[in-house]
Formats: structure tokens, C-alpha cells, sequence
């Protein structure tokens, strides 16, 4: 039984991680698009100092300005989303396990909506209103990750676990592709505040399916067939057969190993994942001289590779775990090798290749079409480890990838500081990816599972 009603419930997260992450992109396409930038680089002596153009300068505008504001006014309403974020975690974790993961997921959606379409609304020149609508759309965007592994714990079998999770976490990255390519489009054809009246009225109709088809459990839904009722439900005999939690006993879950392997893998990868994406552009077009049309092709179809890998990383695993060829546990570490062994290889490349754009931009893309395993590997694993509370697990291991994903870049932006650049900056850069690639791969070679652990205390009924 391969497909059934719970990939609708799958398609149906895919699409929302889409609409949030698309919307989140857009506003930084937005922003790159509607702000007055020009950018001259001085191509003979440039800053990055080991790559020589015979040309004297090049130049890219964007076009005029409508907001009356600064280049660190911009970057603080781009970053606003990211502290938001961070406080949306454990909200959405609590309301998804004592409340409702669907509804959770229905109001973060309803509150981006209102804040994309608010956003037109208030006058170009208002700074603090933007910040607040920002970081409240940030906020709202924090819930969808816990809710999303309630609802896994409760529609994914165990023999399809990798594939369901890689096609609901592959959202991510076709939110950041499609958000770019459609508000671009959409920008060009229309005028900047049409792009958020269009996806957000597209967004109002996932608004009706998911409200009509998706249930909290299988055993709620009137669609499902009986016979894949059972199906989940005898896969998942485990965690029914577990008797109700009354309390989680937290000594338990912080002092296990295969938790903090899980939060090291997290909160390793996020922090890498962040770098890769806003410091190999710097890299791209300081040290390379890629222009930003090129730089946006080569990254989006790296995008578009890992979605595709993702997919087929997650049907091949729960193949081999059903064959018995691997277990659980392997397939989980097998994803997370495949992210930070050949990553580890290529970062380091990059600090001793010669000028060769061609070798750099396929050992860029070899990276980020690598972190396909994180969709079926330790994005999944909060699910296996600990199902009842795989809400709150995410919540905690996210808020460390999150809090990585804002220290980190501006401990970079220090490092590569315009009249500092040079080629031992740029390796600070990728040496310390590099230690990231090693740590994670270790802590969770070594201590990462995918049994679900004792976290609970529990009482028997007649008490």
C-alpha cells in the first residue's frame, strides 16, 4: 500500500511549507527588487584579492526606490522574520499536542496571509509597522515544524516514514524556489503590492482543502479507506499500545543520548545551511564575478535537484528497510552522512581551488543538493525517538538551528568584512563548516537512534 489517503494529508504539508516559505522568500525578493541599491565593484584589485578580471568595473542597479529607507533598516526587516521565528516554536509545539496540529497549521497560515496582505496596506515610509508585521509573520511561521511532526507521528507508517517525511519537508526548499520565481514574475508583470494579492488568494484556497480533508488522526478521518485505517494503525501498534502520558519526565529526555545527538545534527546543520546559502552568494559574485541573474540560476536549480533527490533518497530507504537490508536507525544515519561527508569534502575544496568558476559553482551545488538528507533524516527522526512529544523535541532542537542560523551570520559578517576579504577570511569561512560537517556526522553516527525512547511517566488507567 504505497499511496492512499495520508500522501493527500503529505501533499496537503508539502503545499503549506510551500505558501510559507514561498512568502518568507518573497519579501526578500521584494525588498532586493523595490530598494534602490547600486552596487560598483572594482574588478582590478578587488576586495576578495586572489581572483584577477582583466576589466575595470561592473555595474548592476536595481530599479527606483519606493521605500525611504536604509540598507540596515532593510536588513532588519528581512532579519525581523528570523527572531520571530524563533519565539513561534514552542507555542506551536503546545498548541499542536493539547490543542490541535491541524488547526495550528491552519492558523499559521491564516496569520502569514493577513500579514502579507496588511503589508500593502501601510505606507512605505513606516519602518516600525513593517517590523511588527514581519516579526509576527515569523512568529506564526514558528508553529508549522512541531505541528508538522504531530501530524507525522500520527499519518506516517514506519515502512514509508523516510518518504512521507522527505516529501513533507521538501516544501522548504520549493517555497524558497518557487517564492522567488513566482513574486519575480509576478513583479514584472504587475506592480510590487499585486505579487502579495495574487499569492495570497492562491494561498486561501489551501486554506479550504486542508480545512475539508486533513485530520488530526487516520481514525478521525470519514475519507480514508478502513483497510489503510488499519494499515497505519498496525504499523504505528507501538505508540497506540503505549499508554497515555501524563507527564514527560524531561530528566529522561536531557540526559539521553540519541536526543542530543539529534539537537547537535539540528542545530549543526541549520547553522551551515544558513551560511551556505547567504555567504556562497557573497562568494559567488565577490570571488567568482557571477552576476545575480547567474547566481539565482545555479541556486535554484540546485533546489530543484535536492527536492527530486529528496524524494528519491526516501523511497529508496524505506525499500531497503522493508527488505531488512537496514534498519530504522540506518536509514536516518545514512541520510545524515550523505549530508555532511561529501559537504565536509567539497567546502574544504573550495579553500584550495584555483579560480576555476566552473569547479566552484559544481562543488556549491554538490552542498546544497546534499542537504536532501536532512528532509528524511534528522527532520524526521524527533517522530522515531519520541512521537507523543515529537512536537515539543522539534520545537527545542529547531530553536537551536534557528538561534545558529542568526549567531552565525553575523559572526561571518565580521569575518568577511569588505576591506578584510581576502582568501584566509574566506577560509575561516569554510573551515568552519567543515568543523560543523565533522561534529554533526560524529555525534550522530555515534548516538543517533530511531527507537522511540522512554520519556514518560506514566499511570494505568484504574489509577
Amino acid at each position: 500500500m504505497f499511496l492512499g489517503y495520508r500522501y493527500i494529508v503529505t501533499s496537503l504539508i508539502c503545499i503549506g511549507m510551500v505558501i510559507v516559505f514561498g512568502l518568507k522568500i518573497s519579501f526578500n525578493a521584494l525588498m532586493n527588487n523595490i530598494v534602490y541599491h547600486t552596487y560598483v565593484r572594482l574588478v582590478n584589485g578587488t576586495s576578495a584579492g586572489f581572483c584577477y578580471q582583466p576589466s575595470a568595473k561592473h555595474l548592476e542597479r536595481n530599479v527606483t526606490s519606493i521605500f525611504d529607507m536604509s540598507v540596515d533598516l532593510q536588513k532588519w526587516l528581512m532579519d525581523s522574520y528570523n527572531y520571530g521565528y524563533i519565539f513561534g516554536n514552542f507555542p506551536g509545539a503546545y498548541m499542536a499536542e493539547f490543542m490541535s496540529a491541524k488547526w495550528t497549521w491552519f492558523a499559521s497560515i491564516v496569520i502569514n496571509i493577513i500579514c502579507c496582505f496588511g503589508f500593502t496596506f501601510v505606507p512605505t515610509s513606516l519602518f516600525w509597522p513593517h517590523l511588527s508585521i514581519r516579526t509576527i509573520q515569523g512568529f506564526a511561521s514558528g508553529f508549522i515544524y512541531p505541528a508538522t511532526s504531530i501530524l507525522l507521528a500520527e499519518w506516517a507508517p514506519d515502512s514509508q516514514k523516510n518518504t512521507i517525511g522527505g516529501i513533507a519537508f521538501v516544501g522548504t526548499m520549493l517555497g524558497s524556489v518557487l517564492g522567488r520565481v513566482v513574486s519575480t514574475f509576478l513583479m514584472t508583470m504587475f506592480t510590487w503590492d499585486y505579487t502579495y494579492y495574487i499569492m495570497t488568494g492562491c494561498s486561501c484556497l489551501w486554506l479550504i482543502l486542508w480545512g475539508g480533508l486533513v485530520y488530526d488522526k487516520p481514525s478521525e478521518s470519514p475519507f480514508i479507506k478502513e483497510k489503510e485505517r488499519d494499515y497505519i494503525l498496525l504499523s504505528n501498534i507501538d505508540i497506540i499500545k503505549r499508554k497515555t502520558p501524563i507527564s514527560v519526565d524531561w530528566s529522561k529526555v536531557f540526559t539521553n543520548k540519541p536526543f542530543w545527538a539529534l539537537f547537535v545534527m539540528h542545530s549543526s546543520c541549520g547553522t551551515v545551511f544558513t551560511i551556505v546559502m547567504k555567504d556562497m552568494v557573497i562568494y559567488m559574485w565577490d570571488v567568482l564575478f557571477m552576476n545575480m541573474q547567474q547566481i539565482i540560476i545555479f541556486t535554484n536549480l540546485a533546489y530543484c535537484i535536492q527536492c527530486v533527490c529528496t524524494i528519491f533518497l526516501g523511497i529508496t530507504l524505506d525499500s531497503l528497510v522493508r527488505r531488512k537490508k537496514i534498519t530504522q536507525c540506518w536509514a536516518k544515519k545514512i541520510s545524515t552522512l550523505l549530508i555532511s561527508a561529501p559537504s565536509f569534502i567539497c567546502i574544504m575544496s573550495l579553500s584550495y581551488i584555483k579560480c576555476s568558476v566552473v569547479v566552484a559553482v559544481m562543488l556549491i551545488m554538490i552542498i546544497m543538493i546534499c542537504f536532501c538528507g536532512m528532509n528524511t533524516g534528522y527532520l524526521i527522526n524527533h517522530v522515531d525517538i519520541g512521537p507523543k512529544i515529537a512536537g515539543r523535541l522539534m520545537a527545542i532542537t529547531n530553536t537551536g538551528a534557528s538561534l545558529g542560523a542568526i549567531i552565525a551570520p553575523l559572526i561571518m559578517d565580521r569575518v568577511l568584512d569588505e576591506k578584510l576579504r581576502n582568501i584566509v577570511t574566506w577560509r575561516v569561512v569554510f573551515w568552519t563548516c567543515g568543523g560543523f560537517f565533522i561534529v554533526d556526522m560524529m555525534c550522530y553516527t555515534i548516538w543517533g537512534d530511531a527507537a522511540n525512547q522512554d520519556f514518560y511517566r506514566e499511570q494505568d488507567d484504574e489509577d
